[in-house]
């Protein structure tokens, strides 16, 4: 959520910042369908967790709910995109 909140405020600031809308559906749609790729699970388990800056509370889940909402914003912000073309 603060990664879509701060690509949408530097995107309605500034015009070469519009990129990063896209970006990120393009981050979430490649999380979607390669987990290997998902660059926030990528960065979570290569920098936060092994820094001891998040500590984890392991809790059994399965991926499918995860991977649909990655789907679903991926969906959200490739629409977000198109209406932040000039």
């Amino acid at each position: 959520m603060a990664t879509v909140l701060v690509a949408f405020s530097a995107a309605t600031s500034t015009g070469p910042l519009l990129i990063l809308i896209p970006l990120l559906a393009v981050v979430l749609l490649l999380g979607t369908f390669a987990p290997q790729l998902a660059l926030f699970k990528q960065f979570y388990f290569k920098v936060l967790k092994p820094r001891g800056i998040v500590k984890p509370r392991p809790v059994q889940d399965r991926p499918e709910p995860h991977n649909f909402a990655a789907g679903f914003g991926w969906s959200l912000l490739a629409i977000s995109s198109v209406f932040l073309l000039p």
